[in-house]
């Protein structure tokens, strides 16, 4: 039974090789994912590094803008509004986001759909087809009224929109008509605050004129 026996020695021989083979094969997936896993651990490493760098170098950047913001919004004129004690019902609904989740618009939408609207509200945008569709009309000439819509038009690059800000008007001089106090979300940074026409002027770069080089507000007031 010669041939027998070299067949299954012939045999195991093939089962051991492919054995080994196997063996190999496991060792080198092994090491491929340890190798995988190694390269994004590292790559996850450099990349914290980075952000944690850029986060370093940009933060006094952050700091000196903010001072500089700070020292306009704190000057004469303007006062925080006690968004959970005063104003519209959506104000206790703003009260509980973060001052720098919304900005401007959103806050002016907040108010006159008396609820918050969805989406990002640190880039909301606002227009005159907004306003029309929830009842107002633009507002050429005549005495400013409490409720009053101010969209601030931007000339002079403040913003990258059209309307560089937006604002109610809270309250008038009962004989000029003139605006004493706006309530505004001055900017996606800071609360809601309230200014005299002079402070939220300085602010925004609104000067009176329409000579094409200078902000100015346009008005619109909800339909009676």
């Amino acid at each position: 039974m010669p041939k027998e026996d070299e067949i299954a020695r012939g045999e195991a021989k093939s089962e051991s090789a492919q054995s080994s083979a196997g063996d190999l094969h496991g060792d080198l997936v092994h090491k491929d994912n340890k190798l995988v896993q190694n390269f994004w651990q590292q790559g996850r490493e450099v990349a914290k590094q980075a952000l944690t760098a850029l986060d370093d170098a940009l933060r006094p950047l952050g700091s000196i803008l903010r001072a500089h913001d700070e020292d306009v919004l704190k000057g004469p004129g303007w006062t925080n509004v006690a968004l959970d004690k005063e104003g519209p019902s959506v104000h206790r609904l703003l009260a509980a986001k973060p001052a720098d989740s919304y900005n401007c618009k959103y806050y002016v939408k907040a108010c006159i759909e008396g609820r918050l609207p969805s989406g990002d509200g640190r880039h909301e945008e606002i227009d005159a087809s907004y306003l029309s569709a929830h009842g107002y009309k633009q507002v050429e000439k005549g005495r400013f009224e409490a409720g009053d819509v101010v969209l601030v038009v931007n000339k002079t690059g403040l913003s990258p929109s059209v309307y560089a800000h937006a604002a109610f008007v809270e309250s008038v001089s009962p004989g000029s008509g003139n605006i004493k106090t706006l309530v505004q979300k001055p900017d996606a940074v800071h609360p809601v605050m309230r200014s005299d026409l002079k402070a939220f002027a300085a602010a925004y770069g609104v000067t009176g004129s329409q000579d094409g080089k200078s902000n100015f507000l346009i008005v619109f007031r909800k339909g009676k």
